[in-house]
């Protein structure tokens, strides 16, 4: 049986139409998700951390970096996002750049 990569064909074209639509229809948002994570679990967590504008955060796996560039945004916090996925890595500061928090909150990802 061959191995198919999900997270490289869903981080290579995470900005078509259809994975964002696929990505509303089954979690309601679209966090660029890929995990078995629900948009509820995806809103407790800063709350249960605690997180404020004052704490820097570490995200292994994160994947899209989505979720942490919304994070970041919302809380104010400085988001670090680390992932083994050269494409999900891409996405990650594509979508940084675009939420402009290079400068006051910055994300980047390794």
């Amino acid at each position: 049986m061959a191995n198919v990569d999900l997270y490289s064909t869903s981080y290579g074209h995470y900005a078509l139409k259809t994975y964002g639509e696929i990505r509303r229809e089954t979690y309601g948002e679209d966090y660029g998700q890929t995990s078995w994570m629900s948009t509820a679990e995806s809103h407790e967590i800063p709350e249960l951390l605690k997180l404020s504008n004052k704490p820097s955060v570490l995200e292994i796996g994160c994947g899209s970096g989505r979720l942490c560039s919304s994070s970041s945004k919302i809380l104010g916090c400085r988001i670090l996002g680390f992932d083994i996925n050269p494409k999900g890595v891409r996405t990650a500061n594509h979508l940084a750049e675009q939420a402009k928090l290079g400068q006051n909150r910055p994300i980047s990802t390794v």
